[in-house]
This record gives structure tokens, sequence and C-alpha cells, in this order.
């Protein structure tokens, strides 16, 4: 059993743990990206409340699973807005089994994707798949839908 992500003829067909997994790897990009970015502020002295408390919040736990990421980046949301990765919202909001990403939200994602690319564990993951089907919704101005 598993899910199909669908824009037009571009179609990943996934299990469900491999989307789940896709999307946690997804989200310990944007944290370890969010780390860097927190962590040069530190140096250069330019730390905002808002920050430590998302630095704080990001070191709390050591059992990080899908749920946590989701609460954290609810928690932070402006500041996510403010670095354009709000992408990593709309990639975990959405439900596994039902739903669709518009294709605003793919252009998010797809924003969010080559910003903390470099965070990405392609050991465990081959982001091309994923990154051409957002940019097909992109480019398309097509939804893309989970089935």
């Amino acid at each position: 059993m598993g899910i199909t992500l669908k824009c037009g003829d571009t179609k990943i067909y996934n299990t469900y743990r491999l989307w789940n997994n896709f999307r946690i790897i997804m989200a310990i990009a944007c944290v370890e990206y969010l780390k860097c970015s927190i962590k040069r502020d530190m140096q250069t002295k330019i730390l905002t409340e808002n920050k430590l408390c998302l630095y704080n919040d990001i070191n709390s736990e050591d059992n990080k699973e899908l749920l946590f990421y989701f609460n954290l980046f609810i928690k932070h949301i402006e500041y996510l807005k403010d670095l354009n990765l709000i992408g990593i919202y709309h990639l975990l909001s959405i439900p596994d089994n039902k739903g669709y990403y518009i294709y605003n939200n793919s252009s998010e994602i797809l924003k969010t994707i080559d910003m903390v690319g470099e965070y990405i564990d392609t050991q465990k993951i081959n982001i091309q798949p994923y990154r051409e089907l957002f940019d097909n919704s992109c480019q398309s101005k097509k939804n893309i839908y989970i089935l």
C-alpha cells in the first residue's frame, strides 16, 4: 500500500514509509539550515529573541518525528516566512492519503528544496524526482494530487 503523487503526466509512486522519510529528511535539512543560519547570526551578534527561541526549540528533544517538526515549524511560521522556508510547512501540512499541493505551494516547496539542498541527506533519499515533480507543478501551474 502506498501513495501516488501526480501532476499532469508526472507521477511518483511511494510507500507511506518512503513518503514519510522524504518529509522527515526535508524537515531535518531545514533544521540544519536554520541551525547554521542562527549560528552565523550569533557570531555577528544579530540574534533576535525569536531566533534564540527557535534555536532552543530545535535542540529541545532527541526523539524527532514528523509531528515534532510540524509543531516546531507551526510555532515559528513567521520566521520561516521571513527566510523563504515556508515550503517546509506546506510539505508537512498535507495529509498522506488525500489532498493536493496547489502550484503556489509547489513553488514554495521548490524554493525550500533549493535553499536547503546542501543539507539534504542524499544517501537516504533521491531528491531529484520530487524536485522535478514540484518544478513541473510550478511550470505548468497544475496542482499535485496525492492519491
